[in-house]
């Protein structure tokens, strides 16, 4: 052991790459949550906007619980090297200032925000994350540094000063809760139909188009930019009615006995495109004069949005 290689030299080392390490671990797992996270929610959003008052509150609380426990890690760990608070206070703010680094690197040369953002800008942004993080991993670290050090020694605190314990295990069960039950609960109300499947951006998006192709035949195109998903939820398609009777499946032409035939029989689908012709005395320009087509879609809340509604 050389002159410098004191016990008190190495435990400064090694709480120096332990709170290093924290860092770059809790920067990845903040990016892989982002991650899942987009994975996850896309297909749900899609179709119903309205769950970003959800998804958006749900990525803050993941993302300061990682903070949390980012700055908790090395505090945890490290507690027999680290005897005083500001020890603790240090660890992490090395571990904030190295998360920043290792976010901002992945916003910034990945094209996820922006493209070829300039030097400048690039500053900013390692600045920006490193001035947001660094607060959260201190206060975990202290967090944790008081926690820690009341269950070593219970007698150093009064029993109306106690707190809960602040420790790993309950961060990492707070985070796999607020990553797993919001989405959950987001597939099981779309799976059951009580959330919606069709937002106002996606009615934006669909055409519905009605033309005459003959005398006794009408041809209905429907198309979409947003395709259904099929593991969101059920989704209803739209529905055909002409002069106030329901034509959108052959099924339920039969069982009103109009005089009318769809192709193909199921009638419209909820997809990018499709088409049916509707044809018989039903639609016949020699019968009616002018036939009143209305296009209902029954996806989403409140339910019964008019797509088409004309006469030919």
């Amino acid at each position: 052991m050389t002159q410098h290689d004191t016990p008190e030299k190495n435990q400064q080392n090694r709480g120096f790459f332990l709170a290093l390490s924290s860092g770059i671990f809790g920067g990845l797992c903040l990016i892989s949550t982002y991650l899942f996270s987009q994975l996850v929610w896309t297909p749900l959003v899609t179709y119903n906007w309205f769950l970003l008052m959800i998804q958006i509150p749900q990525l803050l609380l993941a993302g300061l619980v990682i903070v949390l426990l980012t700055g908790a890690g090395p505090a945890s760990y490290g507690l027999p090297e680290i005897p005083i608070k500001r020890d603790a206070i240090k660890s992490g703010i090395i571990s904030g200032i190295m998360m920043g680094v290792v976010v901002a690197f992945f916003i910034t040369h990945t094209g996820i925000i922006f493209d070829d953002i300039p030097l400048s800008a690039i500053t900013r942004w390692f600045a920006l994350m490193i001035v947001i993080f660094t607060p959260g991993t201190v206060a975990g670290a202290y967090l944790c540094f008081r926690s820690q050090s009341a269950i070593m020694n219970p007698a150093a605190l009064d029993e109306e000063k106690k707190q809960i314990p602040f420790t790993l295990r309950l961060l990492v069960f707070c985070i796999v809760l607020t990553m797993v039950l919001p989405p959950a609960l987001a597939f099981a109300g779309t799976r059951s139909g009580i959330i919606g499947n069709d937002c106002s951006e996606c009615r934006i998006h669909q055409d519905i188009q009605a033309e005459r192709i003959s005398d006794q035949s009408i041809e209905i195109t429907y198309t979409s930019k947003v395709p259904s998903i099929p593991w969101v939820g059920p989704y209803k398609s739209p529905e055909i009615t002409i002069n106030g009777k329901d034509v959108s499946t052959q099924s339920e032409i039969d069982r009103q006995g109009i005089q009318c035939r769809i192709e193909p029989d199921k009638g419209l689908s909820y997809d990018t495109k499709s088409t049916v012709v509707l044809s018989g005395d039903a639609v016949s320009i020699d019968r009616y004069p002018r036939t009143d087509i209305i296009v209902v879609s029954y996806n989403g809340f409140p339910p019964g949005i008019t797509l088409y509604d004309n006469s030919l």
